[in-house]
């Protein structure tokens, strides 16, 4: 199964879909917190802005749409800056 990028916000403004898509995580490498752009039942591959842990973000879907975070075993890429 292939694992789509993020788009992720450090210390950015807005969000180009909206504030419902954004999602708050934990890295569990460094303790760090930082923002995820991701729709409801999506798991993303991402890389901790850092510490550069690459990491697997996923979104529940549901009422709660809790964000679960585990380092990955695979490939993550950092995402461009716009």
């Amino acid at each position: 199964m292939s694992v789509p990028d993020a788009t992720t916000r450090t210390g950015k403004q807005g969000g180009s879909s909206g504030r419902e898509d954004w999602r708050t995580y934990r890295c569990p490498v460094c303790g760090h917190v930082d923002e995820v752009e991701m729709p409801s039942g999506r798991t993303l591959a991402i890389r901790c802005s850092h510490c550069e842990a690459a990491l697997r973000v996923t979104r529940d879907p549901g009422p709660a749409e809790r964000v679960s975070v585990q380092v990955a075993t695979g490939r993550a890429e950092r995402p461009e800056e716009s």
